[in-house]
């Protein structure tokens, strides 16, 4: 008679899961040994970012070869008034944009609520700045790092969403909010560069966003003394209110450094409400940013003067399947221009330099195959 056998489980069973999952454990520990956990303190933001402070800044000695992760969880996170510094070799992510804060009320003109540092990411969260006279989202002082999936918000007086001095961050996904509290003789900037920063390294925008009104003078992105942005991709800027709105503005506030190319592919740069002028792109005489401009809008707008671009720099320009709208004047160079199959809304074209224009149409929708509108 043959023998049944039973189906019941081994009694080996249950020890070989408890082994199993005591080496899962042990694998999941080893995986987080360079990851460092930060939680909130319900209902309280100050104990919560004293509790940030002290997670980074406990982190001990990281380096290229012993690199670490700072996580926070949702929740927000004040600093108070002194900044957050990043450190070197530590990048931070938070839970997502809107649900971890890192908030601050840093009242200078130079720190941020977040200051960068070389060889590291900030990541997936929002950073806040409020103050009174002044206030920094992002400050980069010699420093570059890498700044993905953010929110920068900065409102005061005088606000910059990110401050960059001799640096060149990479920028990408990020949305910049910079409002001023104040149109009398004030400034908003959503990013400023100044200086020239370290041989080889340069700024890159892509997919991003800047929003940026409330102040005299506004700016979407602000070039001081060098050009350190060299491609604008996938992106818009909107400047708006005050006396004079600048999508992209560059000048020599000292001695101007470097002549480079600045491309700006499939984006808008839109500027508009001054109650003086409005300008698009305005590049300052004394600097040298030679425009590429291709599948964009470039656009000053709602202004008693309004320019899409004025380039009074000696460098050439040349667009291509773009648009630029400025009823004072389309484009306005001292230097070179080459405009191609590219639509011109409102005033004329003056070049000091050599002009081509192949395939150009205005805003009557009249066609010009081998000259400009008049």
């Amino acid at each position: 008679m043959a023998l049944c056998k039973s189906s019941r489980p081994s009694k080996q069973f249950p020890t070989l899961l408890f082994s199993l999952l005591i080496l899962f454990a042990a694998e999941t520990a080893l995986a987080q040994i360079r990851t460092v956990l930060v939680s909130p303190v319900p209902g309280n933001p100050i104990a919560s970012g004293t509790a940030l402070r002290n997670a980074l800044a406990g982190i001990p000695s990281p380096s290229s070869t012993d690199r670490w992760l700072l996580k926070i969880e949702p929740g927000i996170y004040d600093i108070g008034s002194t900044s957050l510094p990043m450190r070197s070799w530590v990048d931070i992510e938070g839970s997502g944009i809107g649900v971890t804060t890192i908030r601050g009320s840093v009242n200078s003109s130079s720190d941020g609520t977040v200051n960068g540092a070389n060889n590291t990411e900030l990541r997936l969260l929002t950073v806040e700045a409020q103050s009174s006279n002044f206030s920094i989202a992002m400050a980069n002082i010699t420093a570059s790092p890498r700044l993905y999936r953010l929110k920068l918000i900065a409102t005061a007086v005088n606000a910059w969403g990110i401050r960059n001095i001799g640096s060149a961050p990479l920028i990408e996904e990020c949305g910049i909010v910079v409002t001023s509290t104040s149109t009398s003789s004030t400034f908003a900037t959503g990013i400023l560069f100044k200086g020239f920063p370290p041989a080889g390294v340069r700024s890159s925008i892509l997919r991003s966003t800047i929003a940026v009104s409330g102040a005299a003078t506004n700016y979407g992105v602000n070039m001081l003394d060098a050009q350190t942005v060299t491609l604008i991709r996938d992106s818009r800027m909107d400047v708006a209110g005050g006396t004079t709105t600048y999508g992209i503005s560059a000048a020599p506030n000292l001695t101007w450094v470097g002549q480079e190319n600045l491309q700006i592919r499939d984006s808008e740069i839109g500027s508009a409400g001054g109650s003086s002028a409005s300008y698009g792109i305005k590049l300052e005489a004394g600097t040298f940013v030679a425009l590429d401009i291709n599948n964009s809008k470039v656009s000053g707008n709602v202004a008693p003067t309004t320019n899409g671009i004025v380039q009074l720099g000696n460098a050439p320009m040349g667009l291509q399947g773009s648009n630029v709208v400025g009823f004072t004047q389309t484009i306005d160079s001292v230097s070179n221009v080459s405009v191609a199959s590219t639509m011109l809304n409102g005033g004329p074209i003056t070049v000091s330099g050599w002009l081509g224009c192949m395939g150009v149409w205005d805003e009557n929708g009249i066609f010009y195959a081998n000259s400009c509108p008049p």
